[in-house]
């Protein structure tokens, strides 16, 4: 039989394996930046060897054996309602990285349109500098 130390430990090795899938499937989906995914990736690591590494495993025996539910539930709410903010987050920067390359792209069309209204501009100088000359030529 089980003993409920080794019970809670399985608990947090199988919550550390379900939190590490899940931040493998939002990096894959673009969900995630990298720096963001990998801060969680180490995260679920180390859940995984609190779990499976007997000399990390104090906390298993801490605590009465009543409190296990309340805690489990109360800390992997905290981690999703982290999680879903670090999607968030992770959205916001792509898109701002986003804008930022259109912006650079407009800018840049930008320089290009001015550079060709100035050659435009010292066309038609020239052409009016010509149309005067002639007109000169005929009012003589």
């Amino acid at each position: 039989m089980l003993s409920s130390s080794l019970f809670f430990r399985l608990i947090m090795m199988a919550a550390g394996v379900c939190l590490l899938l899940l931040t493998f499937f939002m990096y894959s989906k673009r969900r995630l930046t990298d720096s963001i995914a990998l801060g969680w990736a180490l995260f679920s690591v180390i859940m995984i060897m609190a779990g499976a590494i007997r000399a990390w495993s104090g906390w298993s025996r801490a605590l009465a054996l009543a409190s296990y539910p309340m805690v489990f539930a109360m800390g992997g709410l905290v981690i999703l309602i982290i999680f879903g903010h670090s999607v968030h987050l992770s959205r916001i920067i792509m898109r701002s990285q986003e804008l930022a390359m259109q912006v650079s792209l407009l800018n840049q069309e930008n320089e290009e349109t001015l550079h060709e209204l100035v050659k435009l501009e010292a066309r038609i100088r020239k052409l009016e500098a010509a149309d005067g000359g002639k007109k000169e030529a005929k009012d003589e």
